[in-house]
């Protein structure tokens, strides 16, 4: 299940995986005779090839990095698609849907991180550009989800300030006050690696926090 979130695996590609198509000197995972007969190369983090040679180290997998019964076949995929349905059962996670949805997880992730349209589109192995499209639906409905810095305002871990969040002309009642320069300012730069802003949103951005504008 790993193997197919951390490079966006079709399951039939899982389950065909070799030993040999391991590459650590590159850090990827050949594909080989993927979907339409094409080979290509997935994504291999470091935690994941740790993960592989502890994994190699007890069973000695050979030549298929998950082999079936007897071991001279690859494991059948509807094995496959119960270690998936097992696994989900255990975390008590009711959501319908197979294996696949790992692969659509490491596409709509990609897609939120920032990582271009193109890129993803040869990570999944899509040969058109419009399947892969079908992500940026998915990715825009959660990223519209997403709490706008002036909704932090009635965040209750703003409810007590230090001093030197206040502002110094109107006394000491103004202690207590949020502002919405704070908000921008705790939370205004994990905001702009999530969300691509235009040049003037950022400057706007900058320009609340310079002035200090009272919540």
């Amino acid at each position: 299940l790993k193997v197919t979130y951390n490079a966006g695996l079709r399951a039939s590609e899982v389950v065909h995986l070799a030993i040999a198509h391991i590459d650590s000197r590159r850090m990827c995972l050949r594909i080989v005779q993927g979907k339409g007969q094409k080979d290509r190369e997935a994504l291999l983090s470091p935690r994941l090839l740790q993960d592989l040679r502890a994994y190699w180290r007890v069973y000695r997998p050979n030549p298929w990095l998950f082999p079936g019964r007897d071991g001279s076949q690859p494991l059948a995929l509807k094995t496959a698609y119960l270690v998936f349905q097992r696994a989900k059962d255990r975390a008590g996670i009711p959501k319908p849907g197979g294996l696949h949805l790992l692969r659509h997880a490491f596409a709509t992730h990609l897609l939120e991180a920032g990582v271009d349209l193109h890129t993803i589109q040869r990570l999944l192995g899509h040969s058109s550009i419009r399947t892969t499209l079908r992500y940026l639906h998915v990715a825009r409905q959660h990223l519209l989800k997403t709490p706008s810095p002036l909704a932090l305002l009635d965040d209750p871990r703003f409810e007590d300030r230090s001093p030197m969040c206040t502002r110094p002309d109107i006394g000491h009642e103004a202690t207590q006050r949020v502002e919405v320069a704070d908000i921008l300012r705790t939370h205004g730069p994990a905001y702009q690696q999530r969300h691509h802003l235009s040049g003037g949103q950022r400057r706007v951005m900058e320009d609340i926090i310079a002035c200090r504008t009272a919540a």
